[in-house]
């Protein structure tokens, strides 16, 4: 399983409420990835935050060196019940019905991003690097 935590950086665009610094982990996925959509890619685990996040506010969007970043599906592991991520929880985040990620990606550095919509505006609250082994 290979796991890189990151620190933090966060947008600065104007009306930007400021950063809200979190801290994630990401796993990779024990299946290997295929040609075909909706992958299982990783697991994130939000490993440091100072507030939970509703789901509705959530963005995670996944993109390798130079190319587009595209938004991932996710699904809550909410192990205390209350429908947010918290700290200590994690998302399984998966391809959309698009084949992003498959073969050619293993051992690529892929850049994974959270990000939280505060006032219309989704604003990058933590990063980090996922690179698949499988």
């Amino acid at each position: 399983m290979a796991v890189m935590i990151a620190g933090t950086a966060a947008c600065g665009a104007p009306g930007d409420p400021g950063p809200q610094k979190v801290e994630i982990a990401v796993g990779d996925a024990p299946e290997a990835l295929t040609n075909m959509a909706s992958d299982k890619l990783f697991t994130l685990t939000l490993s440091k935050a100072s507030k939970t996040y509703a789901l509705i506010d959530l963005s995670i969007d996944a993109s390798l060196p130079g190319q587009t970043a595209y938004a991932l599906e996710f699904k809550l592991n909410d192990t205390n019940g209350d429908g947010l991520l918290g700290q200590g929880e994690s998302l399984g985040c998966t391809e959309p019905p698009k084949d992003l990620f498959n073969a050619t990606t293993v051992g690529k550095a892929v850049s994974v991003n959270i990000a939280e919509q505060r006032a219309g505006t989704f604003y990058r609250v933590g990063s980090a690097t996922w690179t698949p082994a499988n």
